[in-house]
């Protein structure tokens, strides 16, 4: 650490005019400069916890985007939220080309004096969230007060620039598994839908019986345990709530609380075995649902089927994301606040096909599902493992060569 120094944003900046830039006023960019597609603008609900940007994009025409000047972005330029998701920070894509929102600010860095992966993942550490926010207000509009002046001051370690480099090689390597294990279950999610619609949708059988999510198995509502006693929580049990599902794929992996052996035992009745279907059934997350991986309790705002037979687990799964409109529609029905209750949940309409379709389905789709869920955990090791490493690679307690002697 002793060979580093601390720098500002403005000593790492490009010297070329707009190295350091805010995205147009909104009078530049209403709702009928949009197009179908074209030049995309990045916004503040792009921007991820990883590389990747999330959601959809909006477009404006090259012609458009080229009159907006400093609001270009290129390759390995860095964006920051200074309104809305401040504390978050977004890197270009190589040989990309996007438009910066009004809600966003740009960072060209002079690649001779830092390298721009390096700047991203301080930012993405606690540290460099920690800097971002001292620039933040909470009082009246939040948001970072004169955004480009604050941007300038920012400051942060630097190493030499070929340590940089090998710092940025290794978190990015861990992110690039991460990005590539996360495509592979989104294409194997597609296969098992397209499975799930030709046997279920496709080649469905007028005279299937008809019935209800309870002839499929036990419907058991939440609850959360008094967070006043401390001997309920702990690390053995997952605790599920509608938080959680935005870092589970097609099954749950880490939540943001546990339950004690003892808090387990306390709520026997609310008790989830693993391969149980969790549905949301209360406000705006409502709708999603996620196959238990393991013992689980959830919160009161999921509705659980603990299904009477493994071999309906998939098919359950997908019919019920695929009534994700339904399932909102029939919420809209509360009066205060959108909610499914557990009468109205267990009567949802289900086709029951054959037990010999359902066993053969299984069959199938089981291949599909566990590779997906073998990916999930290797994606939860590894994220474990950068989070570990990020902020131990930044503060220079851990320095690259230690890592590659071990």
């Amino acid at each position: 650490m002793s060979e580093w120094s601390l720098v500002t944003i403005e000593d790492i900046a490009a010297t070329n005019k707009g190295a350091i830039a805010i995205g147009p006023f909104g009078s530049r960019m209403k709702g009928d400069s949009y197009v179908d597609s074209g030049v995309k603008v990045i916004r503040g609900n792009n921007i991820s916890e990883t590389k990747i940007f999330k959601n959809e994009f909006v477009y404006v025409s090259q012609e458009f985007a080229e009159g907006l000047g400093n609001a270009n972005v290129y390759g390995d330029d860095l964006v920051f939220p200074h309104r809305g998701a401040i504390g978050l920070i977004g890197i270009i894509p190589k040989d990309e080309h996007y438009v910066l929102s009004s809600s966003l600010m740009k960072l060209t860095v002079d690649t001779e004096l830092a390298s721009p992966e390096y700047v991203f993942y301080y930012f993405r550490s606690k540290l460099g969230r920690h800097e971002i926010l001292k620039f933040s207000s909470t009082v009246g509009t939040p948001g970072i007060g004169q955004p480009l002046s604050s941007l300038r001051k920012m400051k942060l370690p630097l190493p030499k620039l070929a340590e940089q480099h090998d710092i940025a090689s290794v978190l990015s390597k861990l992110d690039d598994k991460i990005d590539l294990l996360h495509r592979q279950n989104r294409t194997l999610e597609q296969m098992a839908e397209t499975l799930f619609r030709q046997w279920f949708v496709e080649d469905a059988k007028e005279n299937w019986d008809k019935g209800t999510i309870e002839n499929f198995g036990k419907v058991i509502t939440g609850k959360t345990p008094s967070k006043n006693n401390p001997d309920f929580w702990g690390s053995e049990y997952l605790f599920v709530t509608p938080s959680d599902f935005k870092g589970f794929g097609m099954y749950t992996t880490q939540t943001n609380r546990s339950l004690s052996n003892h808090g387990w035992d306390k709520f026997k009745s609310l008790q989830l075995p693993a391969n149980c279907i969790l549905v949301t059934c209360i406000g705006s997350d409502m709708g999603k649902v996620v196959i238990s991986n393991s013992d689980c309790i959830t919160n009161q705002q999921l509705n659980a089927i603990i299904p009477n037979e493994d071999h309906a687990v998939g098919y359950i799964y997908h019919f019920l994301k695929s009534k994700y409109n339904l399932l909102r529609s029939m919420a809209l029905g509360g009066t205060t606040m959108p909610i499914i209750n557990k009468g109205n949940f267990s009567s949802i309409e289900i086709p029951i096909p054959p037990v010999g379709v359902l066993m053969k389905f299984h069959e199938m789709w089981r291949g599909i599902a566990s590779k997906i869920e073998f990916n999930q955990l290797q994606i939860r090791t590894l994220v474990n493992l950068r989070d570990t490493l990020l902020p131990k690679l930044m503060s220079g307690e851990v320095v690259v060569s230690d890592l590659s002697n071990e």
